[in-house]
C-alpha cells in the first residue's frame, strides 16, 4: 500500500483577532465529520490564558478548541511555542508545554536552541495522533 503524506492547510490573517482560529476549528470540524483524520497546530501563539493538558502541560486555549472539534485530546505539540505577557514588558515563554527557565523576554533562535527541545518535530509528531 502506497504511503501518501498528510495534506496540510494553512489559514492567514491580516491581523489578531480576524477570525483565523474560529475559522480553523470549523475546518477542523468539518474534515473530522467526514471521516479523516485531523489535527490543529500553531507554531507559536500570544495569549493571556492557557490551558493544562492531561499530562500537565501548558498550550493555547484556541488549539485546545480546535483540537476538540478535530474529536482528538488537546497536545502541547499542537502549540509548542506559548508566549504570555506578564507586564512590565517581560513574557512567560512555554516551549513544549513548559516554562523556559531563564532571563525575561525572549529570543527565537534561543527558543529553537534550547537544549532538548522537540519544536521542530512537533508536526510530524501530530501525524501519530490517533481518533
Amino acid at each position: 500500500m502506497e504511503k501518501h503524506s498528510p495534506l496540510q492547510i494553512m489559514f492567514l490573517g491580516t491581523g489578531s483577532d480576524v477570525g483565523k482560529s474560529v475559522i480553523t476549528g470549523a475546518f477542523c470540524r468539518i474534515i473530522y465529520k467526514l471521516g479523516y483524520r485531523v489535527a490543529p497546530f500553531k507554531a507559536q501563539n500570544m495569549a493571556l490564558n492557557s490551558f493544562v493538558t492531561m499530562d500537565g502541560r501548558e498550550m493555547g486555549r484556541a488549539q485546545v478548541f480546535q483540537a476538540m472539534a478535530s474529536g482528538i485530546l488537546p497536545d502541547s505539540d499542537m502549540n509548542p511555542v506559548l508566549l504570555k505577557p506578564s507586564g512590565n514588558s517581560s513574557t512567560q515563554v512555554i516551549v513544549q508545554g513548559k516554562v523556559l527557565k531563564g532571563p525575561e523576554g525572549y529570543d527565537c533562535r534561543r527558543l529553537l536552541q534550547h537544549k532538548g527541545s522537540d519544536i521542530p518535530k512537533s508536526p510530524g509528531k501530530l501525524q501519530q495522533v490517533k481518533k
